[in-house]
This record gives structure tokens, C-alpha cells and sequence, in this order.
């Protein structure tokens, strides 16, 4: 599997990614890394098990400059982080979204499509 992308700028959104499940989590915390290929997309998601987020912010954590819930007084930051790793996928052709419950954690998703001649099975 090889997804059609700048190697660079892909690794700074999993940097971003994989710090922020680092600075919301509780120490010892479990955080996963998968990579995956679903038909024509690779996937990498990163998995925590820290504050989580309530339903309504979800999309707004990706809004600049925009900082919800507890996270604004846990951890410093300026809130361009995840909006900035969203426009780099989108930049790809990909996508970056996520899923979160208040005090179980967060699972961030980005999707990215793969290389000419790298599709995976199709479905029948």
C-alpha cells in the first residue's frame, strides 16, 4: 500500500496528531496507531484514552484558533494544530475527521488516496 502524498507534510499532521493523544491523556495511557487500506484510501488513525470530547465540538476542534472544553486550561496551545493537519489532508485529496465520548478518549482519522496503481481488493 502506497498513498499518494508529500511525505513531509503527512508526517506533521501525525505529529500533531500522535502529541495531542499524548498532551490529553492520563499517564499510562494506552495510545494506538493503526494503518490500514479501505478500497482506494490508506488510512492511519491514532487512538487515546484521554479527556475526550463532547459531541457538539467535534467539528469545531478543527475551526482555527478554536480550543473546547477543559483541553483550554489542561494544555497550552494555540488551536491551529488540528486545523492545520485537516488542510493538509484535504490538501491530498484526503480527509482527516474524528470520533470522541467525554472521559473514554478521542480517535483521529486521516484518509488519504492511494497511488496509481495501488488499489486494494474491490468489493464484489
Amino acid at each position: 500500500m502506497v498513498a499518494r502524498c508529500d511525505p513531509a507534510r503527512i508526517a506533521q499532521v501525525l505529529n500533531n496528531l500522535i502529541s495531542n493523544a499524548i498532551k490529553y491523556s492520563p499517564q499510562r495511557g494506552e495510545i494506538t496507531v493503526s494503518v490500514g487500506e479501505d478500497r482506494d484510501r490508506a488510512f492511519v488513525t491514532v487512538a487515546d484514552q484521554g479527556i475526550g470530547i463532547e459531541p457538539e465540538d467535534v467539528e469545531r476542534i478543527f475551526e482555527p484558533f478554536r480550543r473546547v472544553g477543559a483541553c483550554r486550561e489542561l494544555v497550552p496551545g494555540v488551536g491551529l494544530g488540528l486545523w492545520l493537519a485537516r488542510r493538509i489532508a484535504e490538501a491530498h485529496g484526503g480527509s482527516l475527521g474524528m470520533s470522541s465520548a467525554p472521559g473514554q478518549g478521542s480517535v483521529f482519522r486521516i484518509e488519504l488516496p492511494l497511488a496509481e496503481g495501488e488499489t486494494g481488493p474491490q468489493p464484489r
